[in-house]
């Protein structure tokens, strides 16, 4: 007969000997009540629709173990329109000068930084009303299609990034998820969809003129559920060739996803990083029906009384000062290894592959992501805090998995 006993306690984890906690904790301005956001609307028809900046990739672009068993093709759908009002983002007035001594640098990055938290919490406290954002902004996202035939109960993957990174970041960890699911007869990938924000990579190029500068986390998850209710193709098994431009799905079909989430459509995994996790778990929690499960990597949760005013405003700065222009895909590839040497070297290559484009203003190359707007997300903190905030309000039917780095005190 089994024994009823209970099973040995299992020892309790030791605290961080490495951290120490902060004397004197800042507040956050107060959250509640969260802001509200415009309806998503169909957007207005605007003429010719915007091409990929550099066409369709090659397969063999892919890792080998991805391209053996799944097919790339890339699309471009319309983001969640209208936008959240706010000024124009204007490359020009952040142009650094060509030749900047060290001190002319340490002043700019003094001066953006300044107006930079000036503006969001203005923004965030409605100081003033801000113009509305009626451009049509574009989401270029992935998808990597198994080859063989749809598994009635294989996985849809949909993947965000991090602040500055493109959204083919994950390609690595992608063909090393294909490596082991491929051979565990026991779980399958039909597709993954590599979603990227509109002012990150080659959406950022797309959308180019059109961008806001401000631009809360919020944005990026009304983007998700945009593309999850109205882009993301129904009947999958029988949508094996996609078009360039997905059509926007009719509203009989988002609000039964909205009611119903794809129930005998597909089984919905978002799997997030950093931001780019704290944008899928708002979305979430928006929309409780559309994630079977989700898998949180180092997502930006926060407490409101959180004192991480030091970390972020390193973050924000760093973006700033960060060097975005080389004269060539070599010089580039080496100062980089300087900065990120720790990666892993495929993952390395990745970044400089899809992170960075030629310049044509200058020559040479630089990076896709506007360092202002890699900037202006990492100034976000509002958005950390409700998705703490609301968190227990998450459909407790979405089984959810977070991973942090062992390695941070903070963590």
């Amino acid at each position: 007969m089994a024994s009823t006993s209970a099973p040995p306690a299992k020892p309790k984890p030791q605290a961080s000997k490495t951290w120490t906690p902060p004397d004197e904790l800042i507040a956050f301005p107060p959250t509640n009540p969260y802001p509200s956001y415009e309806p998503i609307l169909p957007p207005p028809a605007v003429g010719a629709l915007p091409q990929l900046p550099f066409g369709a990739r090659p397969q063999s672009s892919l890792p080998k173990a991805l391209q053996s068993t799944h097919v790339l093709s890339t699309h471009i759908i319309s983001a969640a329109w209208p936008r959240t009002p706010g000024e124009l983002f204007d490359p020009a007035k952040h142009e650094p000068p060509a030749q900047e001594t060290k001190d002319q640098r340490k002043a700019r990055v003094n001066r953006e930084f300044r107006t930079m938290q000036t503006k969001k919490r203005a923004a965030e406290r409605r100081e003033r009303d801000l113009p509305d954002r009626n451009e049509v902004l574009y989401n270029v996202m992935n998808r990597y299609r198994r080859k063989g035939p749809w598994v009635e109960d294989g996985l849809t993957l949909v993947v965000t990034h991090a602040v500055g990174f493109p959204k083919e970041i994950w390609e690595p960890t992608y063909a090393r998820l294909i490596q082991q699911t491929e051979a565990d007869a026991g779980v399958k990938v039909n597709e993954i969809w590599g979603f990227e924000a509109t002012n990150h990579g080659d959406s950022a190029l797309v959308n180019e003129g059109k961008l806001g500068f401000i631009y809360p986390w919020a944005e990026a998850s009304r983007d998700l559920v945009n593309f999850l209710l109205y882009y993301l193709p129904a009947n999958p098994a029988a949508n094996a060739e996609l078009p360039l431009h997905l059509e926007r799905l009719p509203d009989t079909i988002a609000q039964t996803r909205r009611r119903f989430g794809f129930v005998g459509e597909r089984t919905l995994v978002g799997v997030g990083h950093s931001a780019g996790m704290t944008s899928m778990m708002l979305s979430a929690i928006w929309e409780p029906k559309l994630y079977h499960s989700l898998v949180a990597i180092e997502p930006i949760i926060m407490h409101p009384n959180a004192n991480n005013n030091a970390i972020f405003n390193s973050w924000v700065t760093g973006a700033i000062a960060r060097r975005f222009r080389w004269p060539s895909w070599e010089e580039a590839r080496a100062g980089l290894k300087k900065s990120f040497g720790y990666w892993d070297p495929e993952v390395l290559e990745t970044y400089v592959q899809y992170a960075l484009t030629e310049d044509k203003k200058v020559g040479g190359v630089m990076l896709k992501t506007p360092i202002i707007q890699e900037a202006m997300w990492f100034s976000e903190r509002q958005n950390g805090v409700h998705a703490f905030e609301q968190l227990a309000d998450l459909n407790p039917d979405i089984e959810l998995r977070m991973i942090y780095s062992g390695r941070s005190p903070e963590a």
